[in-house]
């Protein structure tokens, strides 16, 4: 599981990676411009260090089994809150990246977020109810 950066104080940002190493997210910031890369570390710090970050950054779907979304720009990135085990903060695991070209999410990249969600918390051992 690659790291976004170290501990922050609001939620740590992790990439989900497959079982075969690859990483969407960290392939698809990779491909961006310069520029548009430095704006999406940009509000990932904010996300990460910030408790309550300003919802057109961070925000979550309405009735999308508890996924959340980073938005920068016309990029997303989607992901879930783990439980925390002991104090300190949370962890958001960023399972997929697209860029948005509509107003509404689309399907296939939820149901991805969802199964990769799914296959993180079953090699975590804790299956969501």
């Amino acid at each position: 599981m690659q790291k976004w950066r170290g501990v922050s104080t609001a939620r740590n940002i992790e990439f989900f990676e497959t079982d075969s190493g690859r990483s969407d997210v960290t392939e698809y910031i990779q491909d961006l411009s310069p520029s548009s890369a430095a704006k999406v570390m940009k509000v990932m710090d904010a996300v990460a260090d910030t408790e309550k970050p300003p919802s057109h950054f961070f925000k979550k779907l309405q009735g999308r089994g508890e996924l959340w979304e980073i938005r920068v720009k016309n990029h997303r990135f989607l992901g879930f809150h783990v439980p925390a085990r002991e104090q300190g903060p949370r962890k958001l695991i960023l399972v997929t990246a697209f860029k948005k070209q509509s107003d509404r999410t689309p399907t296939q990249e939820i149901e991805v977020a969802l199964r990769r969600r799914d296959a993180y918390l079953c090699r975590q051992g804790a299956l969501l109810t």
